[in-house]
């Protein structure tokens, strides 16, 4: 039974670091493009419709999958200008 409560815990531990570098607030993956947009004041974290989770950081800023850019412009996000 530990060897089975050791694997659970293993599960879940890949599958909070798999979340933590998917979400855009901690940094998207290196290979996935990816569009830095604005979010309104009132909105701390978004699910785009890729199924991502995005966590808006201390400047408003997230970056999200192009995928995602168009429904996120629609629900009232800013596309930040490349630099």
């Amino acid at each position: 039974m530990l060897k089975e409560s050791a694997a659970i815990l293993e599960f879940y531990r890949l599958q909070a670091d798999n979340r933590e570098r998917t979400q855009a607030g901690g940094g998207a993956p290196v290979s996935a493009p990816f569009v830095r947009l604005q979010a309104p004041t009132s909105i701390s974290a978004v699910h785009g419709l890729s199924g991502s989770y995005y966590v808006v950081d201390a400047d408003r800023g997230i970056a999200v999958r192009e995928e995602d850019v168009p429904a996120l412009l629609d629900a009232g996000f800013e596309r930040v200008p490349r630099e």
